[in-house]
């Protein structure tokens, strides 16, 4: 987390220096918006027979805007709930099969660095950033009594998105890939709609 200030500080220099780029504006948002986490976990092989899973996303936020480079500072919560089979039986196996079923909530915070890839009226742009993440799971199965795991840790994420001015506010379209470091929620997946103002 001791590098965040650094990477920010680099990031806004390189931006500052680039040839064309307009004096630099500033401007204050704030954001909120919701949708889906469609994520799965990479922390289990893949012999246990689980998918792809959609949760819940919501977040919200403070964003300030230099001509094309953008700040985030954010809260998220994401909610989750996933059944899978465990396969990994010897040859001949024929015992009761396990089927495990999961339910996660994750609250976190961000600092995120935005880039525009065009200054026109519909802007793609670029997403990455840090977070610090808590994750609280709750398992079960077919043969054993449910288990509890709260972790935390951090997170490095990247991804894109898009925003289109409606009004005097700005919508935006979102997908981001979070890896998160600290255990079996493995990774977050949000597609997120939301709005800054």
């Amino acid at each position: 987390m001791r590098s965040t200030p650094v990477v920010v500080v680099l990031t806004l220099a390189l931006a500052a220096s680039l040839p064309g780029q307009e004096p630099p504006r500033k401007s204050t948002f704030f954001y909120a918006g919701g949708g889906l986490d469609a994520a799965y976990l990479l922390r289990y092989p893949p012999r246990l027979g689980y998918g792809r899973n959609a949760g819940l996303s919501l977040q919200t936020g403070y964003a300030w805007q230099f001509s094309r480079l953008g700040l985030r500072l954010g809260v998220a919560y994401y909610d989750r709930h996933r059944e899978y089979n465990f396969t990994n039986y010897p040859p001949g196996y024929t015992g009761p099969t396990t089927l495990w079923s999961s339910r996660s909530s994750t609250v976190g915070a961000s600092l995120d660095l935005t880039y525009d890839l065009t200054r026109a009226r519909v802007r793609p742009y670029l997403i990455g950033g840090l977070g610090l993440y808590r994750s609280s799971t709750t398992y079960s199965d077919t043969t054993r009594p449910k288990s509890h795991v709260t972790e935390l840790g951090g997170a490095l994420f990247y991804g894109a998105g898009l925003r289109l001015p409606i009004g005097k506010a700005e919508a935006f379209l979102e997908a981001r890939f979070h890896h998160l470091g600290g255990g079996s929620s493995g990774v977050l997946l949000p597609l997120t709609f939301g709005l800054r103002f």
